[in-house]
């Protein structure tokens, strides 16, 4: 069975006048459509022998809408704000959510110059820490900072809330 493509040109009562692709023009009848035929359709033609089945062509390459799907589920944990209600006190955390081990490394080398803060997305908290590199406070507060974190609980991702 052969398949051509077509367009109707026009339409005398029963006789629908078809030009195919090799710009031949074939008169059908209209019972030999599989739908209401109408001028500027874009059909196609089954050729089986003698016999043809006319159908509307449906272009299934062009959009029939926007289908976005974007999954963020692994996406800039580091950029989220979160709340964590597994607090013992009862009271809800709220913060970025950040990995636990890069925070506590971050804080324990990087904490004179703020490198912690950087990564909680704290940046004018990083760059009092930059401007007071040169007495050791940055340095304690980002020890403390680190062991505070080390005793918080983690998410099954390694996360932690921290703010």
């Amino acid at each position: 069975m052969a398949k051509r493509m077509g367009r109707i040109i026009k339409i005398n009562g029963d006789e629908i006048t078809v030009t195919r692709n090799d710009d031949t023009i074939i008169r059908f009848d209209r019972e030999l459509f599989t739908f209401d035929p109408r001028i500027d359709d874009q059909v196609e033609i089954h050729e089986d022998g003698s016999e043809y089945i006319i159908s509307k062509f449906v272009d299934t390459s062009a959009a029939q809408g926007i289908n976005i799907n974007i999954d963020n589920a692994n996406n800039n944990f580091q950029h989220q704000n979160m709340t964590n209600t597994n607090n013992l006190n009862g009271f809800a955390d709220t913060g970025r959510k950040v990995n636990k081990l890069v925070y506590i490394l971050l804080a324990i080398f990087l904490g004179c110059i703020g490198g912690h803060k950087f990564y909680e997305g704290k940046v004018k908290s990083g760059f009092l820490y930059l401007v007071f590199s040169w007495t050791i406070v940055p340095t304690l507060i980002g020890w403390y900072e680190a062991l505070k974190a080390a005793f918080k609980p983690a998410d099954s991702n390694g996360m932690i809330v921290v703010g």
